[in-house]
């Protein structure tokens, strides 16, 4: 999965000349509350958020913009890992995030909606099977040792997720497995002296995953 696969043009950018007329009819037509702001040869400039303008539609872009302009901050490198994308919209509170090239040309956006989609996918969500999460010290972590213990019962990593505890000396693991019934697997784990902290057969959770999912996507409404 790579940015460039997510990046849409359908929210066109405004320019610094632009009036601000355009982009009230940009905000209204396709229902965001940001819009990427370009220079005249198409550089990222800032996002014009739509809570900035003024009531004078006939004020420039460029009178409200450079109050605010924050620069390639909120601009992500189209070469970049696409999970970058998860901290830029927590930091924006944007229901988009501008994408750059290596010149700082502006390549498109990326929804919110467009983005959860493909994680999703890449999550394998909608493939069956089960999910399990292990406690592992980083000194102890071996994807490669995890892949084994799980194909020795029978079984096979969909995907998986991977993040560090709090004080930064262990990781939590979470597997996609595509089991039903992980008890072969979970014994396997506990005779190696992994701990297991959590297991979710697809009854569980495949029913909370599509409401939560549906809420955000809800939300987003891009």
């Amino acid at each position: 999965m790579e940015i460039r696969d997510l990046i849409s043009k359908k929210i066109q950018p405004v320019t610094l000349h632009d009036k601000l007329s355009k982009a009230f009819k940009q905000f209204e037509k396709l229902h965001v509350d940001t819009l990427p702001v370009v220079d005249e040869k198409g550089k990222y400039i800032a996002l014009l958020r739509k809570n900035m303008l003024d009531n004078d539609p006939e004020l420039l872009v460029s009178d409200i913009v450079e109050k605010f302009v924050t620069g390639t901050r909120e601009a992500i490198r189209v070469d970049e890992h696409f999970y970058e994308i998860i901290s830029k919209y927590h930091a924006l509170e944007s229901t988009i995030v501008p994408i750059v090239d290596k010149d700082n040309k502006l390549l498109g956006v990326v929804s919110g909606q467009r983005y959860m989609e493909m994680f999703s996918a890449s999550f394998s969500f909608v493939e069956p099977g089960s999910i399990l999460t292990l406690f592992i010290p980083k000194t102890d972590y071996s994807m490669a040792e995890i892949a084994q213990i799980v194909e020795s019962e029978g079984g096979a990593i969909l995907s998986s997720i991977i993040h560090s505890s709090e004080d930064n000396s262990a990781v939590h693991v979470t597997l996609k497995i595509n089991l039903n019934n992980l008890s072969a697997i979970v014994q396997s784990f506990e005779r190696h002296k992994y701990k297991v902290i959590a297991r979710f057969s697809e009854r569980d959770y495949q029913d909370v995953l599509k409401d939560r999912f549906d809420e955000l996507m809800n939300y987003l409404n891009v």
